[in-house]
């Protein structure tokens, strides 16, 4: 959920586009498998406790991922989710779609305004959703529609997590490539005065020929020194993607014209853009001990009863991967 200084809802059409790419999971899916590790296995143990035919939702699913582990722990629950994006994991997740076929999903939900009625559910859940929207609202709502006894449960990202550790990191990688290198003007000075000289033929001039051969080295020099970057970092993914996509796009003048070309590029320059406004959005969101403290809080106030705070860790995913906060709604 993205909200304006008027706290009104904005489109977020960077976690859209990220849904629309097939992944499963918003975090630790480079595999595009889904949740795995610790994280599955809290979902697994806390959708076992269900009960066939038990109302359970997801708050912020995007793709399902939860879904898919309630339904492989409890496979008669009945399985709904939200998200604020405009959501379609049938067709955009086909990886578990037989699963994912038996989940009510609903896209363009405001979280603070669930479209269900009171005692709805007897579970609730959400993995690093509800800390991007203001936590007030949304456990108010949520303790709304969580029936007496019901069970509500969050995954939420961490300050000084591996998640938030690696967005930072990832947050300066984007301003070495618009700041430093410029990697995508770059990239579109090489495609228009290379392919330009390519197709001159005998009617190539000297000015024509310097400029090409001037922005091929300029791009040349910046995919080195990107690539070099890449070669001591902790997180280099999406540096990698960026530079293998640019490569093979101007490598591809063989058998495309530039304009094509150009659109590819103006496709990654938006896809940074997209990693830019997630990547903030979670270093933004994360909760310290405070913050955690102040949710727990929040819950009683709203007639749920918390359990302590757990640190979910998982040396295969990076160490720290987020708190987990569970509660029980009063009879």
């Amino acid at each position: 959920m993205t909200l304006d200084k008027n706290d009104n809802i904005t489109t977020p059409w960077e976690w859209e586009k990220y849904w629309k790419s097939g992944r499963i999971a918003s975090c630790f899916d480079d595999n595009q498998e889904g949740y795995l590790g610790a994280i599955a296995r809290h979902w697994t143990d806390f959708f076992s406790a269900s009960t066939a035919g038990d109302n359970v939702l997801d708050l912020g699913c995007g793709n399902g991922a939860i879904s898919v582990l309630a339904l492989k722990a409890q496979p008669d629950l009945n399985a709904y989710g939200v998200d604020m994006a405009a959501i379609d994991p049938a067709k955009t997740a086909p990886g578990a779609n037989d699963i994912l076929a038996k989940v009510h999903f609903s896209g363009a939900v405001d979280m603070r305004a669930l479209p269900f009625d009171d005692g709805y559910f007897q579970a609730i859940s959400s993995q690093f959703a509800i800390e991007y929207a203001p936590l007030d609202a949304v456990i108010t709502e949520a303790a709304r529609v969580l029936a007496p006894k019901g069970r509500f449960c969050a995954v939420l990202h961490a300050k000084n997590g591996y998640a938030w550790t690696a967005q930072q990191d990832e947050l300066a990688d984007i301003a070495f490539l618009e700041n430093t290198v410029r990697l995508i003007p770059i990239t579109r000075s090489a495609i228009t005065h290379v392919c330009k000289a390519e197709r001159a033929g005998a009617a190539l001039d000297a000015q024509t020929d310097a400029n090409a051969r001037a922005a091929a080295k300029a791009l040349n020099e910046a995919l080195m020194e990107t690539t070099r970057r890449t070669l001591s970092h902790t997180h280099p993914f999406m540096l990698k993607s960026v530079v293998d996509t640019i490569a093979k796009t101007y490598h591809a003048r063989s058998h495309y014209d530039a304009p094509p070309l150009l659109a590819k590029i103006d496709e990654v320059e938006d896809e940074i853009r997209a990693h830019k406004l997630r990547s903030a959005a979670l270093v933004d969101a994360a909760l310290d001990e405070d913050g955690i403290a102040a949710l727990c809080k929040e819950m009683q106030q709203n007639g749920l009863e918390p359990q302590q705070p757990k640190r979910l860790n998982d040396d295969s995913l990076g160490g720290f991967l987020g708190w987990a906060v569970q509660a029980t709604k009063g009879a």
